[in-house]
């Protein structure tokens, strides 16, 4: 709302509105002077990110700014607004500010960011810090929410997946790895690793990633994620199993017992050059196998 209002005005559509907010308070648009905006500061303020380099920039407007004003804020802005690399922060900007800043002085991912400055897009770049960032409020047990709620708020279902396959140390346990072996392979291997990493984004919410597992904590895995998908009524009707290198064979020994468990399991492997990277899928919506019911019996008599 926020957003479509502001554009309106920068775009000569609503003069009549005024633009209020304080570290305090929520940016809000107002139409003409509302008791509301008269107990504001007397001086407002727009924050932006940069999603591609990730700056905060402030720009202080007057309560009631002159023409000269409103042109240097539609000469500013509206070129941001057009690439689509404008984002607000709405939730105590410069608190949050100042704990990234503080966040960043001693950035304990430093190395893994320098791995993927120049592997994936501005935007993917972003989110990368931004779940990085969360995993490092989670970890030191301090409040993750707002951040988290401004991920859920600005993006899609694609860009929430790259922020939770970050918190949850994917990029670090999974990516870098898998993007190191293609990098031994022939072949072009920014491509190669975007089309795995594609997939896995796309499929992230019933994704397993099998790395030094057993099988059975494996098969565990996707029991628990089955219950609780059925539980839930999730309509996703696939567990998706990804490994590569040692990992491959892992992953394909948990195939075959799971093959005795759900009626439908379907797997494959390929290779990049020598790198063998197996896939699983588990339409668990299709049910059990009666040999699992059976013994599922057979242990509750």
């Amino acid at each position: 709302m926020i957003r479509e209002l502001l554009l309106k005005w920068l775009s000569g559509g609503g003069p009549d509105l005024s633009l209020t907010a304080s570290a305090q308070l929520n940016p809000e648009i107002n139409k003409g002077n509302s008791k509301s905006s008269k107990k504001q500061n007397k001086r407002s303020k727009i924050t932006f990110k940069n999603k591609g380099d990730v700056h905060l920039n402030v720009i202080h407007i007057s309560k009631d700014p002159d023409e000269a004003e409103i042109k240097m804020l539609r000469d500013t802005l509206m070129p941001v607004f057009n690439k689509d690399d404008i984002m607000f922060v709405e939730d105590k900007p410069v608190e949050l500010l100042n704990e990234y800043q503080n966040y960043s002085k001693s950035n304990p991912n430093e190395e893994l960011l320098d791995f993927f400055k120049d592997k994936l897009s501005t935007t993917d770049f972003t989110l990368l810090q931004t779940g990085l960032y969360i995993n490092h409020l989670m970890e030191t047990d301090q409040n993750s929410s707002r951040v988290k709620s401004g991920v859920i708020n600005a993006h899609g279902e694609r860009e929430k997946n790259v922020v939770n396959l970050a918190s949850a140390g994917y990029f670090k346990s999974h990516f870098k790895p898998l993007y190191e072996e293609l990098d031994r392979q022939p072949g072009e291997t920014k491509e190669l690793f975007a089309q795995e990493y594609e997939s896995i984004v796309l499929d992230l919410p019933f994704v397993v990633f099998v790395n030094r597992q057993t099988v059975d904590s494996i098969v565990d895995q996707v029991k628990a994620k089955a219950n609780k998908n059925t539980k839930y009524a999730i309509k996703e009707d696939r567990i998706l199993l990804h490994g590569f290198g040692t990992n491959a064979e892992l992953l394909e020994e948990a195939a075959t017992v799971l093959k005795s468990i759900f009626k439908k399991v379907a797997n494959n492997s390929e290779y990049r050059g020598s790198l063998k990277i197996a896939k699983a899928t588990i339409f668990y919506k299709e049910g059990y196998t009666d040999q699992h019911i059976e013994s599922q019996q057979e242990q509750a008599a």
